[in-house]
């Protein structure tokens, strides 16, 4: 009685809906009414849902700064001679969270580690490398100690990975290399060979 009492004063109503006869086209004749439950309690009532929701923008920015994201450290191209380059790209996330955002993910392996991909243009061979290489999952900010620490620690650069190739191809042709993670984004550079 009291929810009633309040829907009738605070939502004009909207909140129950008395019983009324309705043709139903294949039912037939049936009654149609009572509580409104997916407009009023499953969901806040249109007259407060600003009032809800508004509470809301300042923790979904806070948790979208939070997520991986993948961003080019180094491209670097050395010639080896007779038309042949190492083409090698680094990449790094600079977010908080690591890559697989939850050892959860590591456990159930349904976290890929970043793909790099390289793009040749006509004319250029691959020598050594395959054109599609999956690399491991980078570690975020989270939980890292800082350079200052007194102690050696071998993870200060879990939050990097490379990838290189060796390429055929006249010098001044451009190959295209991709680096990729379904939770931390896209990096994709045009590198020359010189």
């Amino acid at each position: 009685m009291k929810l009633l009492a309040w829907s009738d004063r605070e939502l004009a109503g909207e909140g129950y809906v008395d019983w009324y006869p309705f043709n139903h086209p294949d039912l037939g004749a049936v009654e149609l009414g009572g509580w409104n439950r997916l407009g009023v309690f499953r969901n806040p009532p249109a007259k407060y849902l600003e009032r809800e929701v508004k509470r809301f923008p300042g923790w979904l920015t806070w948790q979208a700064l939070t997520l991986p994201k993948l961003e080019l450290l180094k491209t670097e191209v050395s010639a080896l001679g007779s038309d042949v380059y190492r083409v090698r790209v680094a990449v790094h996330n600079t977010g908080f969270l690591p890559t697989y955002v939850t050892k959860r993910a590591l456990e159930r392996k349904i976290a890929r580690g970043v793909v790099y991909e390289i793009a040749l243009p006509k004319g250029a061979q691959l020598v050594s490398g395959r054109a599609r290489v999956e690399g491991g999952q980078l570690e975020g900010r989270a939980s890292k100690p800082s350079l200052q620490a007194f102690l050696p620690n071998a993870e200060f650069t879990s939050d990097r990975g490379q990838c290189e190739w060796t390429v055929r191809a006249a010098a001044g042709t451009s190959v295209q290399v991709t680096a990729r993670h379904d939770r931390a984004g896209r990096v994709e550079v045009d590198i020359p060979l010189a």
